[in-house]
């Protein structure tokens, strides 16, 4: 039973639906993924789709740039066309009792907003959304979550990243508090030339002070970013 199902557009997200089934099929078994690229088999393509859709508990929705734009050889939006089989997918996914879906964001692509969609896919701007980062590191620790989010829908247990996505997930954390720590020295370092230059006397302990603030300052100023963009991507807080 295919309980995970990528839905992608070829011309938009193909090398990024690969990279995801990969993944997933590591955690949960390549038996409850389903990638068509993989997975569809001889005889009716499209009825093999309609049957793995109907088995599914979550549909994992690759969108990268051109998703929104994709146009057929006529120019015409593909999501405009109502024989679709993308747009076909994402209904079905959408409107059907028991399916979770999530949105997938790559390649740094905004969800679209609701004026740019047809109406049977509004809903989407009603789920909640991952980004999926372009760096290893970020990379792992997006799985990570939306692992989460796979095994409270279909009940699945995700198997261990292992020792490389454990260390990729470690990496992470180490490059984000290298990172915090180093912009909170050049702010001390702003601030205490500042002072300097006031004629106020900077000694060890008002640059520990001075240090301490700037690092608080980093870290409000990261947290105002992160829900920033969870905000303009549509990814809810939590």
């Amino acid at each position: 039973m295919n309980d995970i199902f990528i839905s992608y557009r070829k011309d938009d997200a193909k090398a990024w639906a690969i990279s995801l089934r990969d993944n997933l099929a590591k955690a949960f078994g390549e038996e409850h993924v389903f990638l068509d690229q993989d997975t569809l088999h001889a005889g009716a393509w499209r009825e093999q789709l309609d049957a793995a859709l109907a088995h599914c508990v979550v549909v994992v929705l690759v969108i990268g740039k051109r998703w929104l734009t994709a146009s057929d050889a006529q120019g015409r939006r593909r999501l405009d066309l109502p024989d679709d089989v993308h747009r076909q997918e994402v209904i079905v996914a959408l409107t059907r009792p028991g399916i979770t879906v999530i949105p997938v964001i790559v390649d740094d692509a905004p969800l679209p907003h609701a004026a740019s969609l047809p109406e049977p896919l509004l809903p989407l701007l009603e789920q909640q959304a991952r980004p999926l980062a372009d760096s290893a590191a970020r990379r792992a620790v997006d799985l990570k979550l939306l692992f989460d989010d796979i095994q409270r829908a279909t009940g699945l247990r995700a198997r261990s990243l292992g020792e490389e996505g454990r260390a990729l997930s470690v990496l992470g954390r180490i490059w984000h508090a290298l990172r915090t720590a180093l912009l909170a020295f050049m702010g001390t370092l702003v601030l205490s030339t500042g002072l300097s230059l006031a004629d106020v006397r900077v000694g060890s302990m008002e640059m520990l002070v001075l240090f301490l603030v700037a690092l608080a300052g980093v870290g409000a100023a990261a947290l105002w970013r992160r829900r920033r963009s969870r905000s303009r991507d549509g990814v809810r807080p939590g």
